[in-house]
């Protein structure tokens, strides 16, 4: 769905369109997106928020990293925005 956090491999960006289950789709790589977190998980600026198979974000380490918190959001909260940094 578009604006969905996705994560293929080690890759994670946002969806920029809308796209049934084996069709093509554009991901967004770069850029600030506000996403989904763990509620019971506070971040700090500059704090690495790693993509979970959901289509959120945690702080578990052993999963793909999404980007860079940069505005810090508390426990609790349903978002945060992150700077993606995709590849790593």
């Amino acid at each position: 769905k578009s604006g969905d956090l996705v994560t293929v491999g080690k890759l994670v960006g946002v969806a920029l369109n809308d796209a049934a289950i084996g069709e093509t789709y554009q991901l967004d790589l770069a850029g600030v997106y506000e996403v989904p977190k763990t509620s019971a998980l506070a971040f700090a600026v500059g704090a690495i928020a790693y993509a979970k198979s959901d289509g959120g974000v945690n702080a578990t380490n052993t999963n793909p990293v999404a980007g860079h918190v940069v505005e810090a959001a508390a426990n609790p909260s349903d978002f945060v925005k992150i700077r993606l940094m995709s590849g790593f």
